[in-house]
């Protein structure tokens, strides 16, 4: 599927394909069990576009670097994974909304003035190209 990845550690959106797979959403948030957050809905209430998240990431320490989305009024902590949600099957599917469209709605933590580089080292230091090869794995 198509989807989005928020990455704060980089405050950079990327286009990514992704199984459809809770397993798979969790190695690519890096979680144990995932949170699904619903910011948007069509006026038919036929469609939506969802954020799953870590469920743990906030009770994390040291927390992941954090972003908020306009819609939602609570920080989120770490990767943030953007799909589609087809509400009458109670299916994800691809994203509907470009990189370029959801920027807008994001305001990334500037995590430098919190947090130890340190601690964060292999974010920072692995150049990833996500949009082509995909997340990297465990």
């Amino acid at each position: 599927m198509k989807a989005l990845l928020l990455d704060p550690w980089q405050r950079r959106i990327h286009r990514i394909q992704v199984d459809h797979s809770l397993a798979a959403w969790c190695r690519i948030l890096g979680c144990k069990s995932v949170k699904r957050l619903e910011i948007h809905r069509n006026i038919q209430g036929t469609r939506a576009v969802d954020i799953w998240v870590d469920d743990e990431g906030l009770m994390k320490e040291p927390m992941p670097p954090t972003f908020k989305v306009r819609a939602y009024p609570q920080a989120l902590a770490g990767y943030g994974l953007v799909l589609g949600a087809n509400l009458k099957t109670d299916e994800s599917i691809d994203c509907p909304m470009g990189k370029d469209h959801f920027e807008v709605y994001i305001a990334w933590e500037p995590w430098e003035k919190r947090l130890k580089v340190e601690d964060y080292f292999e974010q920072l230091s692995a150049i990833h190209d996500w949009e082509t090869h995909g997340p990297p794995r465990p």
